[in-house]
Order: structure tokens, then C-alpha cells, then sequence
């Protein structure tokens, strides 16, 4: 069975932007609905300011020196995290330039903090326990990248830090700004760090021999 990031791996760029931004839209449209629903204004779903804004940008360079710093301080563990996501991000099999990280890196940030955060989390916190709603949409959040399981827990825990801040701050446009800044870089750097390990190759070597025992 074909892995959803393999089909988008044979995707064209522009194919693979169309998606990206589609996605984009039709989950950022079902955050706010779901926002709507559970009894909020929905001029307010989404608030605009100058602090938040640099809430944002202070979010994503927290974020990025952390990232950073694990890569550098634990280069084996890093390595194999790198490793674990070559079918879930087969997609940068064909090198993608600045610009489409940077569009990718965008839809993602809006529609995940939207729909996970401004959406499920907004409605589950006012029916369950913080900490479950906080978890439960968490481990949601985890479970849409389809990772392996060392990088769904990261994912998961950057899910319970998103929603920690965004309960704290407020404000859905600096957890969305920090988020979709934070993928920038992170999607830049897994990239470049995929190609020079050669983990492309790797998973085709692995393909072709299992065809041939087949």
C-alpha cells in the first residue's frame, strides 16, 4: 500500500503547491467554523496586533535555537529522527527551492493552528479537562503527520507546547506566525540534512531489494 507523502513525492511542484494551499484552506475554513460553533465571534478567531505579531517571531526563534542546539548537542539521535521521516516527507525527494518551503511552511503553520488549536482545542476545553483537551488534540495533532513513533512524539509534545502557548497568549496569530516561521527553517534544514545523508537512496536501495526477494 502506497504512502500518501509517496503519491506527493510524483507530485510536479506546482501540483504539490496547489494541494498544500488547498489543504490549507479547507482546514483553516474548519477551524473557524468550529470556532464559530461553539458559541464564539468569529471576528475574533483571528486577532491582529504588533505584540502579537512579536509574540509570534519570539515563539519561532525560541523554537528554532532549541531545535538547533538538540541537532547539534545529539548528532546520532538527530540523524536517525532524519532517517524516520523519509517516507513522511518523500515529498523533498525532488529538492525544493526557498520559495516553496516557504509556501508549505506557511499553509502549514495557518491550517494546523487553526483547525488544532483555534478549532479543537477551543471546543474541547470547554467540555473536557484542560489537560485532556490539551493532550487528546495533542496526540490528533501527532497523528495527521503520520511519523514513526520517536518523531510523533516530538510532534506531539511541540502540540501540547503550541496549545500551552496559544491558551496563554491568547492569540492564534502568534502561535500560527511561530509555527509556520519554525517549519521554514525546520523544512530547510531536514532537506538539506536528507540529501546529504543520502536518504533518498537508502529508502530506494531498501525498495529495490525487498522487489527482488518478492
Amino acid at each position: 500500500m502506497s504512502h500518501p507523502s509517496d503519491e506527493m513525492a510524483q507530485m510536479s511542484t506546482r501540483e504539490l503547491l496547489t494541494a498544500t494551499c488547498g489543504q490549507a484552506a479547507i482546514f483553516t475554513a474548519a477551524g473557524a467554523v468550529i470556532w464559530y460553533l461553539s458559541g464564539r465571534d468569529i471576528l475574533t478567531f483571528v486577532t491582529i496586533s504588533p505584540h502579537e505579531v512579536f509574540y509570534g517571531i519570539a515563539i519561532a526563534a525560541g523554537m528554532i535555537a532549541t531545535g538547533f542546539l538538540l541537532f547539534k548537542l545529539f548528532p546520532r539521535f538527530s540523524e536517525q529522527l532524519i532517517r524516520d521521516q523519509a517516507h513522511s516527507l518523500a515529498f523533498l525527494k525532488n529538492k525544493l527551492g526557498t520559495g516553496s518551503i516557504i509556501i508549505i511552511s506557511l499553509c502549514a503553520g495557518i491550517w494546523e493552528e487553526a483547525f488544532f488549536r483555534g478549532g479543537l482545542l477551543t471546543i474541547a476545553k470547554d467540555y473536557l479537562p484542560l489537560w485532556i483537551a490539551i493532550t487528546g488534540t495533542s496526540i490528533l495533532f501527532a497523528a495527521i503527520h503520520l511519523a514513526k513513533m520517536k518523531v510523533a512524539f516530538l510532534i506531539g509534545v511541540m502540540g501540547c507546547v503550541f496549545a500551552l502557548l496559544y491558551l496563554t497568549l491568547e492569540s492564534l496569530l502568534a502561535v500560527m506566525i511561530g509555527h509556520a516561521l519554525y517549519d521554514i527553517w525546520a523544512l530547510w534544514y531536514v532537506q538539506n540534512e536528507m540529501h546529504r545523508l543520502g536518504v533518498f537512496d537508502d529508502v530506494k536501495t531498501t525498495v529495490d531489494a525487498a522487489s527482488e526477494l518478492g
